[in-house]
């Protein structure tokens, strides 16, 4: 038996055929429904890979690379793939922020939130004593001063100065960003109005 010859037995030949027929037809399945769902990037990959084998396993020239088949599949898989799409993604807007277009983001916090008709709208601030005691000071469109505990009667106070004050009854003055991350606990609390 030659070697070194450059015919593939044809019972191998026919196998070869059959396995990338195949890979062919459930990689180019794989294919539409990528585009269809706009990965383009990921679908051409999955092209070239189909492109590959069928070069691999049909061509005589090419059989050494049977053996590095799969490790090169992965690795264009699990390296080059993730690094060429995070550069595409990095160049585009695309984020957790931009999954919905802006007419669904504003029906869907419409039917969330709420504000009755005639309801009084406040600028308020929080305030902190210890580790769990919290106070708010309520200012209404009339320019009037609340203090607001939870579970507590809405009062009425003087303030000296037209804004709110860094500390008052030993509570003091939160900062935005602690506000900002308390939030979901404060839309908890029930304040009992006059």
């Amino acid at each position: 038996m030659n070697i070194n010859s450059n015919k593939i037995p044809v019972l191998t030949y026919m196998l070869s055929i059959v396995f990338v027929s195949i890979l062919a037809f459930f990689g180019f399945i794989l294919i539409a429904k990528l585009i269809k769902d706009g990965l383009i990037q990921l679908a051409i990959l999955v092209g070239s890979i189909v492109i590959f084998a069928a070069m691999v396993y049909l061509q005589k020239k090419f059989t050494p690379y049977r053996w590095l088949f799969i490790g090169m599949v992965f690795v264009l898989l699990f390296t080059i793939y993730p690094i060429f799409s995070t550069i595409m993604i990095s160049f585009s807007n695309m984020s957790g922020g931009h999954l919905i277009t802006k007419e669904q983001a504003v029906n869907r916090l419409e039917s969330k939130y709420f504000q009755p008709a005639g309801s009084m709208e406040y600028e308020w601030t929080g305030y902190l004593k210890g580790k769990d005691n919290y106070l708010f000071i309520l200012k209404d469109s009339d320019k009037k001063y609340f203090v607001a505990e939870p579970g507590k009667n809405l009062e009425e106070i003087k303030l000296n100065s037209s804004s709110f004050p860094n500390e008052i009854q030993g509570f003091d003055k939160m900062l935005k960003k602690d506000v900002i991350s308390l939030i979901d606990k404060f839309s908890k609390f029930e304040f009992v109005s006059f």
